[in-house]
């Protein structure tokens, strides 16, 4: 304890000189800037826009849209590059830019480009509203269906047919008549079956990204322990003063991005933002962190092995933790081995 109170503050002097020292700091802030600029859509949104330049018509159209038992939550936007923008952004869904001569094009059976549809490429679940949307205009424009097709079908039909065939039409759209649905609620339901979910709702971005660099900082340490070992000042002392010092000078190494993780986790991280419990995280990942990378740096012994191993690392944190999506909702066994990972410690 006396050896590293005393290589603590030199170790420490010695990495503030070093620039890749400030150049993690700087990306720590950079990523968390970089993440909050994002905003992908979780397993709560489905909103969906609607636009047209006649305010009245999409005004009508949401009005039949959202009396139907549907899960989207369709929304009128006066600006369709407003729209565009919550789509990018991840606020909606998708979005439906209507023709304002909608009506009078399909009186005249030109049903071309009446319709635009907006996506973006995080999500595909508007091609479902797509499906939902159309249903509704046919149902809306389904009286200027049956007086252009009339008369393709009947020669000469008169009002009273007409007037006959809406009936019959209104009365199969509100009801199950034209199937004879009966339904019928089987039990009751069952509070302990897991809900659906999108990966992204239980992944953790901010800490995620976080862990991964503090991850980075003490890997590289140990490696740069391990390369000196038999040149350097390591050369000279026993195992366990060894172990001390790797010890000793990775905390020196994470002592600066510490601080700063903790700071931008307290502004930006997910979940409890609660200090000591931050702090308390903190200090459990990098203590984790340096027995994981020292006893495989033990276990490797070559400095060009134990660095090779990093990629395999970055890998398995990526797909393994929560750090970005949860993937143990489909792969179970995921949920355990995470554990084997430090940076799962920091994303409790």
């Amino acid at each position: 304890m006396k050896q590293a109170c005393k290589w603590f503050p030199l170790l420490l002097k010695a990495q503030q000189k070093r620039p890749e020292n400030w150049i993690g700091c700087l990306a720590m802030i950079a990523v968390m800037f970089v993440i909050a600029s994002l905003k992908l859509p979780d397993g709560a949104n489905f909103g969906v826009g609607i636009y047209c330049e006649k305010p009245e018509y999409a005004t009508e159209m949401q009005t039949m849209l959202n009396q139907n038992e549907t899960v989207y939550d369709f929304k009128v936007y006066d600006s369709k590059e407003r729209m565009k923008e919550e789509i990018l952004n991840g606020t909606i869904e998708c979005g439906f830019d209507i023709d304002a001569s909608f009506k009078e094009k399909f009186a005249n059976k030109n049903q071309k480009d009446v319709i635009t549809y907006y996506c973006s490429s995080y999500t595909t679940r508007g091609e479902v509203a797509k499906e939902t949307l159309y249903v509704t205009l046919l149902k809306m424009q389904s009286e200027i269906f049956l007086q252009v097709a009339a008369p393709e079908i009947y020669e000469k039909p008169d009002a009273q047919l007409i007037e006959e065939l809406q009936k019959q039409q209104e009365y199969y759209e509100s009801s199950d008549a034209l199937l004879a649905v009966r339904s019928e609620v089987i039990g009751e339901p069952n509070p302990e079956t897991p809900k659906k979910y999108s990966a992204y709702q239980e992944s953790h971005p901010y800490m995620g990204s976080l862990a991964i660099l503090l991850f980075l900082v003490i890997f590289l340490s140990v490696g740069d322990t391990l390369a000196k070992e038999k040149s350097g000042f390591p050369i000279c002392l026993t195992a366990h003063e060894r172990f001390i010092y790797a010890c000793t000078k990775a905390f020196a190494a994470a002592a600066v991005p510490g601080i700063v993780a903790f700071i931008l986790a307290c502004i930006f991280g997910e979940g409890s933002r609660n200090p000591f419990w931050i702090l308390l995280k903190l200090l459990l990942l990098l203590l984790v962190a340096f027995v994981f990378c020292y006893a495989l740096a033990r276990i490797l012994r070559r400095e060009n092995r134990y660095m090779a191993s990093l990629l395999a690392l970055l890998l398995a944190i990526a797909v393994m933790t929560t750090s970005y999506f949860d993937l143990s909702t489909m792969f179970p066994v995921i949920g355990y081995l995470r554990w084997l990972l430090p940076v799962s410690y920091f994303l409790l």
